[in-house]
Formats: structure tokens, sequence, C-alpha cells
């Protein structure tokens, strides 16, 4: 019998691996970044992985390795136990959920989770109201199905489990109202369904969501302001009240063709004044 010659890798006395597993989910999230920060996180992953070296990143590339580290990290204690004997045996719907995925229940981020396909959708609701019945959710107050309703109106479909997450570990006043944590959280997910439903772990962005709100807030009076301006603006006098002539337009002012008082829109006051009272005033 041929025996196998192949040898393991060791650095230090500490067996390495000669592979690992690279998602379809990295290099999603990796393509949009530069081309250097793209280079750092190959090269973190691969260093990871392989020899259970981190490298220490900056800017975007953090934030993305912040996000992929908990996955490789599950993946490399897979590997472990696996050489210990494995590990316990656990039901086959937690085991296609490692298969596909690459991550188990307990160790999940969540981040990389792939958004539903639109045929799928409706199976996805017919089964909310099952799902629903085995979790428990009597503990909060706040309504978790509130919750799922509104994610589901901004395009992520999530869990009870997830809802209720929202609502134990945030302030339940940021989730009411126009422009709340979950409007915040569709923004910044841009359509990643796992990093929405995990948004409440991303404590430095939580704490950024009060000037976010303050910003739209603002923005959405501005936008009231200027079309009430320009509603204001198009809707001239049509009569002098001096003589009851007519008002021809003349560039920005309106002018009366019988007594030759003008008009000019005061944008402050969103009103057409007339002449004599700019210079009463």
């Amino acid at each position: 019998m041929k025996k196998n010659n192949t040898k393991t890798v060791t650095k230090g006395g500490t067996e390495m691996r000669d592979s690992f597993i690279f998602y379809r989910s990295f290099s999603e999230a990796i393509d949009d970044l530069p081309d250097s920060d793209q280079l750092m996180l190959y090269r973190a992953i691969k260093e990871y992985s392989i020899n259970n070296n981190e490298i220490e990143l900056t800017g975007m590339a953090k934030t993305c390795w912040i996000l992929i580290k908990p996955v490789l990290t599950a993946n490399n204690k897979r590997y472990e136990d696996g050489k210990k004997g494995g590990r316990p045996t656990k039901n086959n719907t937690e085991d296609s959920i490692i298969e596909t995925t690459g991550y188990s229940n307990t160790e999940t981020s969540g981040y990389f989770s792939v958004k539903p396909n639109k045929e799928d959708e409706d199976d996805k609701d017919k089964d909310v109201d099952k799902e629903d019945e085995d979790e428990d959710h009597s503990s909060s107050s706040y309504d978790y199905l509130l919750i799922k309703k509104q994610a589901k109106e901004l395009g992520y479909y999530i869990s009870g489990k997830q809802a209720q997450d929202f609502i134990n570990n945030v302030n339940n006043k940021l989730l009411n109202g126009k422009h709340n944590l979950l409007d915040y959280a569709a923004e910044r997910a841009e359509g990643n369904e796992g990093y929405f439903a995990n948004f409440w772990k991303q404590e430095w962005l939580i704490e950024k969501f009060p000037a976010w709100r303050e910003e739209k807030e603002a923005e959405e009076i501005r936008t009231r302001n200027k079309a009430e301006i320009e509603a204001a603006y198009n809707k001239p006098p049509a009569k002098c009240e001096k003589c009851n002539g007519e008002f021809k337009r003349q560039h920005d002012r309106m002018i009366c063709i019988k007594c030759k008082i003008a008009c000019d829109f005061d944008s402050i006051t969103k009103k057409w004044i007339y002449e004599e009272d700019h210079e009463t005033e």
C-alpha cells in the first residue's frame, strides 16, 4: 500500500490551514472599494484565514473587515473543532444553513445574508405568522409586529426575533415617528438585508442618528418652504388694490397699468408687497 506523504504545514509549532472558504458576499462588499483598500482586505482575509494573523486596517477597509471577520472566525472555529473530532450532531435545518451560508445560528453576524428573490417573497409572507408563533416576544411593551411591518415597507424582510432585537437593544423612542431609526438603517444598509437586521449592533452609527434625523427634518422644512415660496410667487395679484387697475409682469415685478405702482415679491413673508408698503417699512 502506498503511503500518503502529504505533510501538515506548521508555523512556530502551530498547524496552519492550507485552504479556506471565500464567499460571494465578501466580493460584493469589497468590489466597490478603491483598489488600495481592496488589496488590503484581500490580504487581511488570507492572513486571518490561513495563518490566523489579523492585519490592522483603517478607513473603509476597516469598516468592511468588521463585517467579514465574524464569518471567518466562525469558519476557523469549525476547522479547529473538526481537528478535535468534530462537533455534536445537529438537526438538518441548521446543517443546511451552515452549508449554504458558512456560519451557524450562534456564530452568524447576519451581515452577509442574501436578499430574497421576488418570487420567494410571497412564500415568506405566508410563513411569517407561523414563525412568530414559535417566538416569545411578551417581554416587551413595544409591538414587534410594527417593526416587521415598517421594515417590510422599507423593502427589508426580518424575523420576529430580529424585530425584537431592535426593541430590546435600542431606545424605543428612536423607533417612533417620521425619520426614525429604521429609516436610517435602511438608508445605511443600501439593500443589504443582513446589515439592516443587525443594525442595532452598530453603536457608532446609532450615535450619529440624532444628527441624521435633525438634518432630514431640516431638509424637509427647506423643501416645504421652497414649495410655498414658488407657489406664492406664481400667484401674483391680478388687480391693483389702490386703483383696481390690472397688473402686468415686468421681470420680477408686477406693475399696475393704470397707476404705475409696483409690487415686489418678498420671499421671507411669501407675499407680494406694494412699493408704497416697502417705503413705509
